[in-house]
């Protein structure tokens, strides 16, 4: 048994010497040389890669899921505007995001109901207007934001937006000149 010990330790060692003599991607596989080494390396990458993949979204779905689901879809802010009767609304709906890389700012004006339910109030079927958002030019050392709301009777509403934006970057308006249910005349008025 001691005999077959210092053989085989013996043989460990020379074989090691060997190895010593061989070049590396030979080491790992003996006779198939550099290409199975980069086969493993594409592997490697690719799983590591793959991993780095998985993990990305499985931490954003997990923060979507922690913060309810459904902040993508609401709106960041909403104001509005009562009819002088107060049974109809201007709402004016805007949604921001995207952060550094792509930044987004999106402005949706609806009139409804009073009686709406606030999930309602900004749905695309109802909107009048709908564009990026803008600000109006400096006048008398204020900026204000685009667009303004202001009714006109209970029959009339009047939208002033910007356009001073769009000589630099051309943007997307749509435009309604009625209401959903074409009780309400919207006019628009725009101005730099």
């Amino acid at each position: 048994n001691q005999r077959f010990a210092v053989l085989a330790t013996t043989e460990f060692f020379n074989e090691i010497a060997q190895l010593r003599k061989m070049p590396f991607s030979q080491c790992a596989n003996p006779g198939r040389g550099k290409n199975v080494m980069i086969k493993t390396g594409f592997r490697v990458v690719t799983a590591g890669l793959a991993v780095i993949g998985f993990g990305t979204i499985l931490f954003l779905l997990l923060g979507f899921a922690l913060d309810g689901g459904t902040s993508a879809f609401e709106p960041d802010a909403t104001t509005f505007v009562t009819s002088p009767s107060g049974t109809v609304k201007a709402v004016l709906t805007t949604w921001t995001g995207g952060g550094a890389i792509s930044p987004y700012c999106y402005d949706r004006l609806t009139v409804v109901p009073v009686g709406t339910p606030p999930d309602k109030e900004s749905a695309s079927d109802t909107a009048v207007f709908e564009a990026e958002c803008a600000t109006f030019a400096l006048r008398d050392g204020i900026i204000e934001n685009s667009p303004s709301v202001l009714w006109e009777g209970d029959k009339k509403l009047r939208v002033k937006f910007s356009i001073s934006e769009a000589v630099i970057v051309p943007a997307s308006v749509k435009l309604r000149k009625q209401d959903a249910s074409g009780q309400i005349a919207v006019e628009f008025e725009p101005q730099p």
